[in-house]
């Protein structure tokens, strides 16, 4: 059986949507179930797993108020003679310590655990048992990372040159530039039927509603924040998709690095 385990899609929050060469990976008809470790924060994520695999395994985390209620925060799933433990990991303290990982383990009863939370991929074998963490599926940044810098800092940062001295230099250079022939300036009338153009699309966003342009700001503007505000490291987007043959799980583990899928084998068999 093909077992796809994703989580920490962050949606609309740190991420605007699932890596597009992920989608194309992602196709209905050949995953049979999805174990998913939480923290949507979107009902129409669950939607799109569902068109994936209708065999959707879900756990509630700790940012996602939006899902039904009745959403366990944590399940066992059997397959043959493997039990599998799904959580989304906000439960364990400290974050991702392999301790605390280990009992709660052995307080489910599993052969393989399941958890999220750090954003980061992982797996392991420890006292006997394997622990996977699939990381975050959009790459969404972690809290555990160094805090960001404000929306408007990274605005900022971003943003051209103010319109006073845009317009100055432009002033400026409409002066030392000597008419053609014609008396015409070409290139000056470029600069201007560009310059109109910008000043324009201020006008369309004010009409939009302010909190909907600031949410999808923040979300455009993370990716690059996270790798540069202090000091802290991307994560990368990543999924494991399992293939459980009896007591033998061969995982392949699929990462978007530089832009490109790529992907690692690993294996674990219980043992009896």
């Amino acid at each position: 059986m093909l077992v796809l385990v994703i989580g920490d899609f962050h949606i609309p929050h740190r991420a605007l949507e699932l890596p597009p060469k992920f989608k194309k990976l992602l196709v209905p008809g050949k995953i049979q179930q999805i174990l998913c470790t939480g923290n949507l924060c979107n009902r129409e994520i669950l939607g799109y797993l569902r068109t994936v695999a209708s065999d959707v395994n879900l756990v509630k985390g700790d940012m996602d108020e939006s899902l039904p209620a009745g959403t366990p925060s944590m399940r066992v799933v059997q397959h043959g003679p493997l039990k599998i433990g799904v959580l989304h990991g906000h439960q364990v303290v400290p974050q991702g310590d392999v301790q605390a990982l280990s009992i709660l383990a052995r307080q489910m009863d599993v052969d393989v655990l399941v958890s999220g939370n750090t954003h980061r991929f992982e797996a392991f074998e420890y006292e006997g048992r394997f622990f996977v963490n699939p990381g975050s599926a959009t790459g969404a940044f972690s809290p555990a990372m160094p805090v960001l810098p404000p929306l408007s800092a990274v605005q900022s940062k971003a943003a051209p040159e103010t319109s006073a001295e845009t317009k100055a230099a432009k002033t400026e250079a409409k002066k030392e530039v000597a008419p053609s022939e014609d008396g015409t300036v070409p290139e000056e009338e470029d600069e201007e039927t560009e310059a109109v153009d910008e000043n324009e699309e201020p006008k369309e966003a004010e009409a939009a509603d302010p909190s909907e342009n600031e949410e999808e700001a923040r979300a455009a503007a993370v990716a690059e924040a996270v790798a540069r505000a202090n000091g802290a490291v991307e994560t990368s987007p990543s999924f494991v998709l399992m293939d459980i043959q009896g007591a033998t799980i061969v995982m392949y583990v699929y990462q978007l690095v530089g832009g490109e899928v790529k992907v690692e084998k690993l294996d674990y068999t219980k043992r009896f």
